[in-house]
């Protein structure tokens, strides 16, 4: 546990406890992009438009494996569920594809295509960061020639995605033990050759031992719950860019004008209440892409 919370420590962007969050200084930057303040990294713009590709490999371990209970049917099925559910919310313009996996190349192909925001890989791994997509033997390894777009976030749920053919995981995780996994963020310390290193999403999880069927739904919960901390952390940053333009908005019937006063005490408050926070990130978007209000209202906010 200590690991881990070190590791979630370096984050661009702190965990906030809680769901009362306070104004924090907010610039909008050339290309639609978000970066914290004092950071040269930039942040995960969960508005973007593009792909999140969930990958599904084998999920059935022979009855007689030692680590059968490693991944099932029913462990993908609830991870992919539980992805599609979760990025649905945090990326409410990506489109969302779940893939059953085949073969490598086929997803090699997918993944160098452009606008990929993220990827997962779901099913039964090996140690060297393998995924095991079927009965005949075929196997997906990190590949640095997919790694073309800038990736938010990748989700490794398999047994020892923390590792690599280059960087094998050590005997010593191997064995039958409690399962573990580590929230990530970039990749630069990661071993040589993982999909972290060689693709560098903002933020990764990973398994450096193996899996655990049984609790791999409540692991994505963890990363969709440190994904939505920094979504509420860019919305907050964009408030005050908001607020501060509430006169030109009201004035010309902006959409953002839904979060100004006559309209919304958010403003005011200067919070994210529970009450404020779904009309808040329904709205905010638009002082990271101002594109994406309908051409009348565009023009009218000039």
């Amino acid at each position: 546990m200590k690991k881990l919370i070190a590791i979630i420590s370096l984050c661009s962007i702190p965990v906030i406890n809680g769901r009362v969050l306070a104004f924090q200084p907010f610039t909008v930057p050339e290309g639609n992009k978000a970066f914290v303040a004092g950071s040269a990294e930039p942040s995960i713009d969960f508005c973007a438009k593009g792909k999140l590709l969930i990958f599904t490999g084998n999920c059935v371990l022979p009855k007689t494996s030692a680590f059968k209970d490693s991944i099932s049917r029913k462990a993908c099925a609830d991870v992919t569920a539980s992805l599609i559910s979760g990025l649905g919310a945090l990326y409410p313009r990506a489109q969302i594809s779940a893939i059953p996996a085949s073969d490598p190349e086929v997803v090699y192909g997918k993944l160098m295509n452009p606008g990929v925001l993220g990827f997962f890989l779901v099913g039964e791994g090996n140690p060297k960061g393998g995924m095991m997509l079927g009965e005949d033997g075929k196997i997906l390894y990190p590949s640095q020639d997919a790694c073309v777009s800038k990736l938010d976030v990748f989700g490794g749920f398999i047994s020892h995605s923390k590792y690599s053919p280059d960087s094998p995981a050590p005997s010593g995780l191997r064995r039958r033990m409690l399962s573990r996994m580590e929230l990530v963020a970039g990749g630069a310390r990661s071993p040589a050759g993982s999909w972290p290193r060689l693709c560098g999403p903002t933020v990764s999880l990973v398994y450096p031992t193996r899996t655990f069927a049984g609790r791999m739904k409540e692991d994505v919960k963890k990363l969709m719950n440190e994904l939505m901390e920094r979504k509420r952390a860019q919305a907050l940053k964009a408030l005050e860019t908001i607020c501060g333009s509430c006169d030109q908005y009201v004035k010309t019937d902006y959409p953002l004008a839904a979060l100004c006063p006559p309209r919304s005490d958010v403003c005011k408050i200067k919070r994210i209440m529970p009450g404020s926070e779904k009309l808040i990130m329904d709205n905010y978007c638009l002082v990271l892409h101002p594109d994406y209000a309908p051409p009348t209202t565009a023009a009218g906010a000039e």
